[in-house]
């Protein structure tokens, strides 16, 4: 089935506002199902590193941004660069390798000609920083950092004038993040560790980071809160704590700068809590809504994968994935993803949840434990086309 079109989109939206006023969860029986267009092809890389004659797992990160993407292994000597060609297709582009004696390794992170790439040398673990001049991708600076956190891989982000580390292990395990400015292309140097106040040992803030403009959350495992951090005159300074209403948030928080989307972190079936979008106003975080499911309202939105602007999107634990949209105030269902999450893409410390990324209006989906026939990668990388 083909991608939605913009006019087909539009008809989608003013069915589902007609749709919302009534009642009856059948009303929401028959979203739009957007089907993916694409599946990348594994890089055509003879040597990705790991074990002797075993498989890397391809798809533990996908950072995108533009035309570009990142995709991480689990252990391998690069992480790789896609890139979308004239027809609109994503075709390998380069593999960014990590310096003699070292690995590449989960995280991954891309902003504008800056990737930035998780991994080791010498068994101190590292972040690569890796600069796109003239379409050749080159490593220009190697940043110390914590251990990788395998089922989170979201422990690396770049903006426009910082990277922004998580550092789970730092301060008698309290955890931080690292952030360094960005000085010139490719090139960073050290500003500060933001350290959540009040933590206790082994809260292990910095085990997942978002970060857009001036704002950085880093969300504790142990603690099961995130720490907003801002920077207002190039000072970072902590602004508050977000949690769950159940009062154990998940890992998982997708920000978009003013709205991030938090989950309870209980796996029991019986836990009654959806995940719930909030939104700051005027420095103040607040619940906007709870995410209903558009078919069963006993059944749960558990795993927010992605939000930007009015777009969102969720699925169940272990099931289905939904887009949702911000429809005259309202977050609403408008369509579902087909074949994007597989039970094997779960989400426990011994299973990988979907890695999802958004850019534009093109939707990558990654599953690293997917088997295959290559002899090289295992994993899979969906690609969708967002209907506008």
């Amino acid at each position: 089935m083909y991608p939605l079109h913009p006019s087909v989109s539009r008809f989608v939206r003013a069915t589902v506002i007609a749709l919302a006023s009534f009642a009856s969860p059948a009303a929401f029986a028959q979203l739009p199902i957007i089907e993916p267009v694409q599946r990348l092809k594994p890089p055509p890389d003879p040597t990705p590193g790991g074990q002797p004659g075993a498989q890397v797992q391809l798809g533990w990160a996908v950072a995108a941004d533009g035309d570009t993407a990142i995709i991480s292994v689990n252990q391998g000597h690069a992480a790789y660069a896609y890139r979308k060609n004239a027809n609109g297709r994503w075709v390998y582009q380069a593999a960014l390798e990590a310096p003699t004696g070292g690995f590449t390794g989960y995280g991954a992170a891309l902003h504008g000609n800056t990737g930035l790439v998780q991994g080791s040398v010498n068994s101190q673990s590292a972040a690569f920083v890796f600069q796109r001049s003239q379409g050749q991708w080159t490593l220009t600076q190697t940043l110390p950092a914590s251990g990788a956190v395998p089922w989170a891989s979201h422990q690396l982000v770049l903006t426009g004038s910082y990277a922004a580390i998580g550092d789970a292990g730092s301060n008698d395990c309290r955890g931080g993040v690292l952030i360094y400015d960005k000085v010139g292309a490719g090139s960073y140097t050290f500003n500060t560790n933001l350290y959540a106040s009040n933590s206790e040992e082994c809260s292990f803030y910095g085990s997942v980071v978002a970060a857009k403009g001036n704002t950085v959350l880093s969300y504790g495992t142990g603690a099961g809160k995130a720490a907003v951090f801002v920077r207002d005159g190039g000072v970072w300074s902590e602004q508050t704590k977000i949690s769950h209403p159940n009062g154990n948030t998940d890992r998982a928080f997708p920000f978009d700068g003013h709205r991030a989307i938090l989950s309870s972190g209980s796996r029991s079936e019986t836990d009654p809590w959806s995940a719930v979008v909030f939104v700051r106003s005027n420095g103040v975080w607040a619940p906007e809504q709870t995410l209903q499911h558009p078919y069963d309202p006993d059944e749960k939105l558990r795993i927010p994968g992605v939000i930007d602007g009015d777009r969102l999107v969720v699925r169940e634990f272990q099931g289905r994935m939904f887009l949702f949209e911000r429809i005259n105030g309202v977050w609403t269902a408008t369509a579902e993803f087909a074949g994007a999450a597989p039970r094997q893409c779960g989400s426990s410390d011994s299973m990988p949840d979907l890695k999802l990324s958004l850019t534009g209006n093109t939707l990558f989906a990654a599953c690293p434990t997917t088997a295959t026939p290559n002899p090289v990668f295992d994993g899979r990388v969906l690609v969708y086309q967002v209907p506008n």
